[in-house]
């Protein structure tokens, strides 16, 4: 009786141990689905209109003076820049995914996991092709803010604009599908041994260094998402003529651009900050037994040496990490000199 009892919470307890990293993709995936969800919710007729009028301001209010030219240049070009970054960008940050995803699995768990990030990366074109196909405000806000009002200005002929249209699109696509490796890379920091031999302190500094890896590759992906929306989004107020209109446009551009880096900066707290306390709290426990068997003095300064603490101070730079995408947008119009 004893023994059946026991069994269930026996396998609850390895099914968590074995898989509960698998999990680990939900609160970004949810907080994702908010973002998109409250963007969509509070728009209503608003966006189709807003971008009616910004195509109108562009034909009233788009002479292309000598300094407006200079203007639109100045910002055609950081808009270039910030989108090279987005193509090479995601790249290091696949790659930093794909390196972390194999140091972590193999045989069978590797196909699992490669079969999870398959899945998530064809839910992130499929919401994609869905708000191009209804129109959602995420499509007419952010690409149709600025493409629209490009094409109105009448001051870009066919050839540019599908040059325009085909690198946005390489850029939205990366941004569907890298993600989806990264967030697997980051569940693979939970994962447990292969090997049971091999659960040990060393796996889970291991771990840990391959967690802010990923958090750095993560970060830097979406700060430089965050930077090619804002110079993309701040693109038509150079054609403004009106101050008072070029602040109204560069500052509602701005306003989109915040939201998203708020999104992007609670997406990573939500990965990073449960799974490094989890590894933390792990190697504490083994740590505790081996003080007790007077193998380690001072668990706390292994804990700092091996990079597995999780005090306030410790944690600081991975701080300043995630709060990056939500600083970047600020910072990129400070540097653009757009607000």
């Amino acid at each position: 009786m004893t023994s059946s009892n026991q069994t269930p919470s026996s396998h609850s307890s390895t099914w968590w141990t074995t898989h509960g990293y698998l999990l680990v993709p939900l609160p970004p995936l949810l907080i994702l689905g908010l973002a998109h969800f409250l963007f969509e919710a509070t728009s209503g007729t608003s966006a189709s209109e807003f971008i009616q009028i910004m195509k109108t301001l562009v034909e009233d209010h788009s002479r292309m003076t000598q300094p407006l030219i200079i203007d639109e240049a100045r910002a055609r070009y950081g808009w270039l820049a910030t989108a090279l970054l987005n193509l090479i960008v995601p790249l290091y940050a696949a790659y930093v995914g794909i390196a972390t995803i194999r140091h972590c699995h193999s045989g069978t768990r590797l196909a699992l996991v490669s079969g999870l990030g398959i899945v998530l990366g064809g839910l992130g074109l499929a919401s994609q092709i869905i708000s191009l196909e209804t129109q959602g405000a995420l499509y007419r806000l952010v690409f149709g803010f600025t493409f629209m009002t490009l094409t109105a200005s009448h001051h870009f002929d066919t050839a540019f604009l599908n040059n325009v249209h085909n690198i946005v699109s390489a850029i939205n696509v990366l941004a569907a599908l890298v993600p989806a490796i990264i967030i697997v890379a980051a569940s693979s920091a939970l994962a447990p041994p292969q090997n049971r031999a091999n659960a040990d302190l060393n796996f889970l500094a291991d771990h840990m260094r391959g967690l802010k890896s990923v958090l750095n590759a993560t970060s830097a992906l979406l700060v430089v998402g965050v930077l090619h929306m804002n110079a993309w989004l701040q693109w038509p107020a150079s054609f403004m003529s009106d101050s008072a209109l070029h602040t109204a446009v560069s500052g509602a551009a701005l306003s989109i651009t915040v939201f998203w880096g708020t999104a992007f900066t609670l997406m990573l707290i939500s990965v990073y900050g449960p799974a490094a306390t989890q590894l933390s709290l792990m190697a504490r426990k083994l740590l505790d037994q081996k003080h007790q068997a007077g193998t380690i003095a001072d668990t706390q300064q292994w804990l700092k040496e091996h990079d597995l603490a999780i005090t306030f101070s410790e944690q600081l730079p991975q701080i300043g990490i995630m709060l990056a995408p939500v600083l970047a947008g600020p910072l990129g119009s400070l540097i653009m000199g757009t607000s």
